[in-house]
């Protein structure tokens, strides 16, 4: 095989006359450009310039670009394409991260590049100029250059981004360009009177196709100039005026040529084209049938053509026709080119089925070496075949699937998959419905989240010329049409789309949407209704609240309720907890709302002094073991552009808001622990701060780095001197989004502590980001003050009346599942085993939205009635289906009278016994999801609807009261504990998003001793395609086996799975007791009234 500079050698042998490129009239033949450009070539080999050695290249389009380039390979060079319009800090990282040999520029690009190490060669130096002038013309030999030049050496390196933000260079060798083109002559029949446009900028592999399409066949290459290429008009002349016959076009930039073409007959008519190829971006073929009202299906030819930049530049083939526009067939992308191979696999690397989406994998000859310095990724991205011996696959990240007809759709890609409140959705689907109203000349629709964790979707419209955009109208015309989870939250009229300097769709440049009121129920009218709206749409993650919707029914839990509870507050409004769960609508809360003001208590109430120690830590003393170590971590996307100055602002606020943070504990010599909150001034944030340099770490290397940081921070917890808190800030440079991991002892946060301090963190980044000042807030009632009310509570006369409830709630469960009660002297937290189950967003989604309301239930009986079903189903026979466990709760109830601690930070967490009785069921009813699990979840519910103030008053008579601890510390613990961390926004990747990978709210105690034998701890987490449940089970090994805690785990899901489905009846609410506003009806009343019901 041959490389690049001798194929072009033959053509300037074969053509020398003929004009080779084209540029504002400028014109140059085959002899002319291969003169200039061996000079240059010959005075980069005298720079050192050689095969393998990298050379960037930053000039404008013109025919200076096209020589430089052509002397980079021919000198043995690969060059690395720097377009000038493309940001400083992106330019930065491409010379940075190559690290080239040296620059080649102009005087007025040079002006314009930042300040790096890489010599500059700049072309129209004089002095530069004189040199390469006075070199020979004559062509570069191998014995010219410092080294042969082969067909496997590397011919350019073009960068591409990342899934991370982070661009990654592909490494492409002269013989997969020389096999493209030969691979697909039969196709498109290449000859010297084609003229080809170099319409794309050349850091877009797609001007690779372009360019050698021309000079590998002694056709003309028209090079477009970028003012050109933004100008449909314009651009249509020029087809016109240089003749063009090969045009390469994304669809965006097509779909805006049609347009022009549509606008401008005269033009229209003279072009000459033979061959239009699309790519680099899904083709919209219901689009197309405008133009071929126009054009025939042969004058010019419509091509669409997948491919990627890591296999250089096409993968398949697929010829395009009228009634293939018609059909909207989908984004149909063919067959492979010839000597490619294209895989459809799953996750396991399985064939999957025609018609099932998988993910694409592209095979042969076609493969990019890799990733410049990217061991790591191109490990991860080009992977070993097992289809072809020693082969490698190049994974796609895109979806696709096979047709009927034997040829590939594409669906989208792996990672922007689009989902909304748990269901899949196509865009295009909805944006042909969009272009089919007459007001409407092109629509985007486009993820886009307006709060964090919250995904909706935002419609762009062009309309027609001489239209106006109404999207109450547009509204209306898609309600007739999709369903209401696939009706735009926003629409935004454009005058046009904004495009890539590659010609594709620019969603970056898309404007961020205003909201526009679209089906989210009567909108508020007080201030107050105002309020809660957007309180609530805030907290929920949605993009607007109407005053008819209820809080629960939109997917709050406890929880959020809390977080609600304190936004609120913040806003002047006093309402609880128990208020947001309890009124069916935002309307009816609104009416029990209250105006907030401090009390004299809460205006002297700074959190400074002494602490009451509250019942959780008594559990935690009778634990025993080292508690420096006992921690929580969450681990935050930190903004690329934070500096140490922002991390220090920071933490000085977190510090001076939230008092448990400068927590100290000391221990007497008789073990007893004193707990103390220290002054403002006593803690410095400098020495909270562990700075970690990931400036020039790799993808790969950051779990390592984060993990090594976190074991630092963690090693300088020392409670005796007041250091609860640190924070680990892993710095990735000013161009890369870093990570900051906040490391706090449990003495100082809990599950809704953490929502409180991300809240935060967010909050004082967008003050620092605009200059605003920066502002102290903490609770409205201190952590201390709380304390020392539970003392008070846990001895009055209405707690101590509690006391036979929790005696017969402690009772030892009937099934004992356990090998051997657990050691404290050998079953310790460093000890313990652990493996974490995911349930799929296809069950989570209603699992947390409509599966409670459906069984007038709250997510945390739903979860336990399923726990308790699974372990009482894997011991039958073993007790009377009895189970007691250990229940943690938030903990910050409304007990007292002007009391308010859903903005203070603390570790509130409640913890009790409860036990079930459920008998022995129909279990194959129970699986079906029938009559058997409406009893199951009716009993749950009124057991735990039967304690008081949700448990909490189990810890203060068992640690707070003295006449009460002994009788209740007489009982064993249970074996299972169980925790429910509400929900998390994960997996967004946007500016202080949760990092779901390092845990959240999980201890890490090393060598205290385990409280149960299993514990479950789980969380649901908002994810990009839709929440997920995950459950981390940990149990004492010697205890019980993997094998029965995976058996009980699995046990678990199914039991939730069936919950869904019995759900879906039409008799499916498990209505109770606690349910109706009537004193004394029974559970048997409530049944013939709702089967007296369901009979009219």
């Amino acid at each position: 095989m041959s490389t690049l500079p001798e194929l072009l050698g033959r053509q300037v042998a074969r053509v020398p006359d003929a004009v080779a490129v084209v540029c504002e009239g400028d014109r140059m033949s085959y002899q002319r450009l291969d003169a200039l450009a061996n000079r240059l070539a010959r005075h980069l080999i005298d720079c050192g310039v050689g095969p393998e050695t990298f050379v960037a290249l930053a000039l404008p389009r013109s025919l200076d670009m096209v020589v430089a380039l052509l002397a980079v390979l021919k000198a043995g060079g690969a060059y690395v394409p720097v377009d000038p319009g493309y940001p400083v800090g992106r330019i930065a990282f491409v010379l940075a991260d190559a690290a080239p040999l040296l620059t080649i520029t102009d005087t007025a690009t040079a002006a314009l590049l930042p300040g790096t190490d890489v010599p500059l060669l700049v072309l129209d130096d004089a002095e530069t100029a004189a040199v390469v002038a006075a070199l020979p013309e004559a062509a570069v030999t191998d014995g010219d250059r410092t080294a042969p030049l082969e067909p496997g050496h590397a011919a350019y390196v073009i960068y591409t981004s990342g899934s991370t933000g982070i661009p990654k260079g592909v490494v492409v060798p002269h013989q997969n360009v020389v096999r493209l083109f030969g691979a697909t002559d039969d196709w498109f029949v290449h000859t010297s009177d084609d003229v080809w446009t170099l319409f794309h900028s050349f850091a877009f592999d797609f001007s690779v196709w372009e360019l050698w399409g021309a000079l590998l066949h002694g056709g003309r290459l028209v090079v477009v100039p970028y003012d050109v290429s933004r100008s449909p008009r314009d651009f249509l002349r020029l087809l016109v005026q240089e003749r063009v016959t090969m045009l390469s076009q994304t669809p965006s930039a097509f779909y805006q040529l049609m347009e022009a073409d549509r606008a401008e007959p005269e033009f229209s008519s003279d072009l000459v084209l033979r061959r239009v190829v699309f790519g680099g971006e899904a083709l919209d073929f219901g689009r197309l049938t405008d133009w071929y009202e126009r054009h025939g299906d042969a004058a010019p030819v419509l091509v669409n053509m997948y491919g990627i930049t890591e296999t250089t530049v096409h993968v398949s083939h697929r010829i395009l026709d009228r009634e293939l526009a018609a059909a909207r067939t989908g984004s149909v992308i063919g067959r492979a080119i010839p000597d490619l191979r294209s895989f459809v696999l799953d996750e396991r690397l399985g064939v999957v089925p025609e018609g099932v989406v998988g993910e694409l994998y592209v095979s042969g000859p076609g493969l990019a070496r890799g990733y410049v310095g990217r061991p790591g990724l191109t490990a991860e991205r080009f992977v070993a075949s097992p289809f072809g011996s020693g082969e490698r696959m190049y994974r796609t990240g895109d979806l696709a699937k096979w047709n009927a007809d034997g040829e590939l759709v594409y669906c989208g890609r792996v990672d922007d998959q689009v989902k909304i409140r748990g269901f899949r959705i196509e865009p295009g689907e909805i944006e042909s419905v969009l272009e089919g109203h007459p007001v409407v000349a092109h629509a985007v629709v486009t993820p886009w989240e307006p709060a964090a964790g919250s995904r909706r979707l935002a419609a762009y419209i062009v309309p027609t010329p001489g239209r106006m955009v109404d999207g109450k109208e547009l509204s209306a015309h898609l309600a007739a049409k999709v369903p209401d989870y696939m009706m735009p939250a926003a629409f935004v009229t454009l005058e046009a789309l904004p495009l890539t300097a590659n010609g594709k769709l620019d969603r970056r440049s898309l404007p961020l949407p205003e909201m526009t009121a679209i089906a989210t129920g009567r909108p508020p009218r007080t201030p107050t209704e105002k309020i809660l709206c957007r309180a609530i749409a805030d907290v929920l993650g949605l993009p607007d609240v109407g005053v008819d919707r209820g809080f629960t029914n939109l997917g709050g839990d406890s929880i959020s309720a809390i977080q609600l509870v304190g936004r609120a507050r913040r806003a002047g409004l006093s309402v609880t907890a128990s208020d947001v769960l309890g009124q069916p609508t935002v309307e009816a809360l609104a009416s029990l709302v209250e105006p907030a003001a401090l009390t004299d208590e809460e205006h002297r109430d700074n959190g400074v002094g002494d602490i009451t120690p509250t019942p959780i830590m008594h559990w935690l003393r009778e634990r025993g073991g080292p508690i420096d170590r006992f921690n929580q971590t969450l681990v935050l996307r930190a903004p690329s552009g934070l500096t140490h100055l922002h991390v220090m602002a920071i933490v000085r606020r977190l510090l001076q808001s939230h008092d448990v943070l400068r927590t100290r504990m000391k221990v007497t010599e008789t073990g007893e622990w004193l707990v103390s909150v220290l002054p403002v001034d006593a803690v410095s944030a400098e020495a909270c701060v562990c700075h970690v340099d990931g400036s020039q770490a790799g993808e790969d290397e950051w779990g390592t780095l984060t993990a090594e940081g976190i074991a630092t921070a963690r090693e300088r917890l020392a409670l005796d001197r007041g250091m609860a808190f640190q924070v680990v800030w892993c710095d990735a440079g000013d161009y890369r989004p870093g990570r900051v991991a906040f490391v706090v002892n449990h003495f100082a946060v809990d599950a809704v502590s953490w929502r409180i301090l991300v809240d935060d963190v967010r909050e004082t980044w967008e003050t620092l980001t605009v200059g605003g000042a920066l502002a102290s807030e903490s609770g409205r009632t201190s952590f201390r003050r709380w304390s020392a009310l539970l003392a008070e509570d846990a001895r009055s006369p209405r707690r101590v009346a509690e006391l036979p409830l929790w005696t017969g709630m402690s009772q030892t469960s009937d099934i004992r599942f356990g090998q051997r009660p657990l050691d404290t002297r050998h079953d310790v937290e460093s000890r313990d085993r652990r493996f974490q189950m995911w349930l799929p967003v296809a069950i989570t989604g209603p699992l947390v939205t409509s599966v409670p309301t459906a069984l007038n239930a709250n997510v945390n009986e739903v979860l336990l009635t399923a726990l308790a079903l699974a372990v009482v189903e894997q011991h039958q026979g073993r007790g009377d289906g009895t189970i007691t466990l250990d229940l943690e709760g938030h903990g910050r109830e409304d007990l007292f009278e002007g009391v308010d601690v859903s903005r203070t930070v603390g570790w509130f967490t409640s913890l009790f016994p409860v036990r079930f009785h459920l008998g022995r069921p129909d279990w194959q009813d129970v699986h079906r999801g029938g009559d058997a699990m409406k009893a199951a979840l009716r009993h749950v519910k009124e057991q735990l609807r039967r304690l008081p103030d949700k448990g909490i008053g189990y810890g203060l008579l068992r640690h707070l009261n003295p006449l009460t601890a002994s009788n209740l510390a007489a009982h064993d613990r249970p074996e299972l504990g169980f925790n429910y961390l509400g929900r998390f926004t994960t997996g967004q990747r946007t500016d202080w998003s949760v990092l779901s990978e390092y845990g959240v709210g999980l201890d890490d105690a090393p060598g205290m001793p385990m409280a149960h034998g299993v514990e479950v701890n789980a969380a649901t987490y908002d994810q990009t395609d839709g929440p997920v449940l995950c459950a981390t089970w940990t149990w004492a090994d010697g205890v019980f086996d993997k094998r029965h805690v995976r058996v009980l785990a699995e046990a678990w899901f199914r039991m939730l799975t069936a919950l869904t489905v019995h759900a879906q009846r039409p008799d499916a609410g498990a209505l109770t007791p606690s349910d109706v506003a009537v004193p004394s009806i029974s559970q048997a009343e409530i049944d013939e009234l709702e089967a007296q019901l369901r009979a009219r």
